[in-house]
């Protein structure tokens, strides 16, 4: 499965709610890929789930006032290997006009220590990689 290239690795009770920051993303252009592109900028992220439940929050750093805004609705599949566990959950888009129907990937990979947080549709997806804590001025 192509999403697990991008999200390898992390159990349900390790993902910890709260602000982090990547500074690398990936993006996938699933019918034109000349679209496609990797990018080093700071993105901003909220991550608050439970039960299930929850919301991502992804500040560009194109558009800092128009925060991309997923809510999630319920838990898709975990899966687990040797070397890699991901967790996807079921979400939608807030800040398109029309809602999309959204996946949300995270992984985590021990060895290396850091989390990636995946979105995805039928058109696209988007990876941001090494996801840290955001540190409290």
């Amino acid at each position: 499965m192509a999403l697990l290239l991008y999200c390898s690795s992390i159990t349900a009770q390790d993902i910890k709610n709260g602000n982090y920051v990547s500074n690398r993303t990936s993006f996938q252009d699933f019918h034109n890929s000349e679209n496609n592109f990797i990018e080093d900028a700071q993105y901003n992220l909220t991550i608050q789930i439970q039960d299930n439940k929850g919301i991502i929050l992804i500040q560009d750093p194109r558009i800092p006032n128009k925060p991309l805004s997923y809510r999630i609705y319920s838990k898709g599949k975990e899966i687990s290997n040797a070397n890699t566990n991901a967790i996807f959950y079921n979400a939608y888009t807030e800040h398109l006009g029309t809602p999309r129907k959204t996946y949300i990937g995270i992984g985590y990979k021990s060895k290396d220590e850091f989390l990636n947080l995946m979105v995805a549709d039928s058109l696209s997806s988007q990876v941001f990689h090494n996801l840290k804590p955001k540190q409290k001025p």
